[in-house]
C-alpha cells in the first residue's frame, strides 16, 4: 500500500515535469528545427491549430513496479473485459510502452519465428483452432 502511495505522488511530480519542462523545451527544438528547414512542418507557424498538432506528445515512463504480478495481470483483463479499460490504456500503465510498438514487435517476432521455423502455424479448421 505504502509503494501505491508512493507511486501515486511520483506519476503526479512525472505529470508536472512533462508539462512544465519536458513539453516546453521539446516545442522550442521543433520550432528551431522547423525554422531552420531541418523539419518540414508546413503551417507550422502560420495556423495556431497545425502548431499545437505538430507539437503534441506523449510523456510517458516506466509503470509502477508489480508486487503480484499475476494477479495484477487478471486485474488489467477483467477491465479490459468490463470495457472500463483498453488494451491500449493497459499497456501504457503496465511498463509505458504503448500497446502499437509492443504489437508491431510481436507481430514481427512472430513472423520471425515461423520462417525460422520455430513455431508451427495456428489454423483454423471447422471453427476451431488446430495445428
Amino acid at each position: 500500500a505504502a509503494l501505491l502511495g508512493a507511486w501515486r505522488m511520483f506519476s503526479v511530480r512525472r505529470e508536472l515535469i512533462a508539462c512544465y519542462f519536458a513539453q516546453p523545451i521539446y516545442e522550442e527544438w521543433l520550432a528551431d528545427q522547423i525554422a531552420n528547414g531541418h523539419i518540414l512542418a508546413r503551417g507550422f507557424f502560420e495556423d495556431k491549430m497545425l502548431r499545437r498538432a505538430w507539437s503534441q506528445a506523449n510523456w510517458l515512463g516506466d509503470g509502477p513496479g508489480r508486487i503480484h504480478p499475476s494477479v495484477e495481470a487478471d486485474a488489467a483483463q477483467k477491465r479490459i473485459d468490463m470495457g472500463i479499460s483498453t488494451i491500449a490504456a493497459e499497456s501504457i500503465l503496465y511498463d509505458g510502452i504503448d500497446w502499437w510498438t509492443k504489437h508491431k514487435h510481436r507481430s514481427n517476432e512472430k513472423s520471425q519465428r515461423l520462417k525460422a521455423g520455430l513455431e508451427v502455424p495456428v489454423t483454423e479448421v471447422n471453427g476451431e483452432l488446430g495445428k
